[in-house]
């Protein structure tokens, strides 16, 4: 999968503030922190799971990251 330079600057973006909530919000004496990214084929799937506080379940969200083609 080929990402354009302003979907990986938007991705990265993205990963930087999920994992800076999951730190700031984990068990701190067991913090856990697990994060899988896949290609998809025209999709990059991105799944980070912790062992914080959390928030109330919605189901899955997707989010569409897109640039200029």
């Amino acid at each position: 999968c080929s990402i354009q330079p302003m979907i990986l600057t938007q991705l990265k973006r993205v990963i930087h503030n999920i994992v800076g909530n999951s730190i700031k919000y984990m068990n701190k004496d067991n913090g856990f922190i697990s994060i899988r990214i896949n290609d998809v084929g025209d999709f990059i799937q991105v799944e980070v799971e912790d062992n914080g506080k959390g928030i109330e379940s919605r189901g899955d969200y997707v989010y569409a990251l897109r640039g200029k083609s």
